[in-house]
């Protein structure tokens, strides 16, 4: 499952990359790479978690962009047991700031073996954007249940725009 998810996410990032218009006046997208921390709601980062990840931002006009996004969760900085979270996002921009909703699906990769949660679950993010660089918090949480204790991540991450 790592190596096939891996190659899912090239072709559809080269797809993306090849049908995406690119116009001179503007660019209708930026490509990013992110790293950041993972908490629970207890914000005890026990264990610590980090996160690395990749993202397209399209611009729709001025106000609007779509991001699709894959991160990775990594405790501590042992490989054996991560999360991908594939995933995708509406923002609404006014000028370097930023805040939209989307869904992501988490993906327990552990060993060798994969196991896909069984729902979709709510994101929220809010953050900065310049050029070059981009500050995101998050919040993730199930649809059902949504923010009660101890169903609730909170992320931050800063990202490197190409």
């Amino acid at each position: 499952m790592k190596r096939g998810a891996l190659i899912v996410l090239i072709v559809a990032m080269g797809l993306a990359l090849a049908s995406s218009p690119i116009q001179a006046a503007e660019k209708a997208f930026d490509f990013g790479v992110n790293f950041g921390v993972v908490s629970d709601d207890s914000f005890k980062f026990s264990p610590f978690t980090w996160s690395a990840g990749a993202e397209f931002d399209f611009y729709f006009g001025e106000y609007l962009m779509l991001s699709p996004e894959v991160m990775l969760w990594i405790q501590k900085f042992d490989f054996k047991n991560l999360w991908l979270i594939p995933g995708a996002m509406l923002n609404a921009r006014i000028q370097t700031f930023f805040a939209g909703a989307g869904v992501v699906l988490p993906i327990f990769l552990s060993s060798g073996t994969s196991t896909v949660a069984d729902k979709f679950s709510f994101k929220v993010n809010a953050g900065w954007m310049s050029t070059g660089q981009k500050l995101t918090f998050y919040i993730i949480t199930p649809f059902e249940d949504a923010f009660k204790k101890g169903n609730t991540t909170f992320g931050l991450t800063l990202g490197f725009m190409f």
